[in-house]
């Protein structure tokens, strides 16, 4: 859940994605 904080735009999907594969 790194890409969250440096492209919270860019990576937005890939983000939630990662954040929802973590839990």
């Amino acid at each position: 859940i790194t890409k969250i904080g440096p492209r919270k735009g860019d990576n937005a999907p890939m983000a939630v994605i990662e954040l929802v594969t973590e839990k």
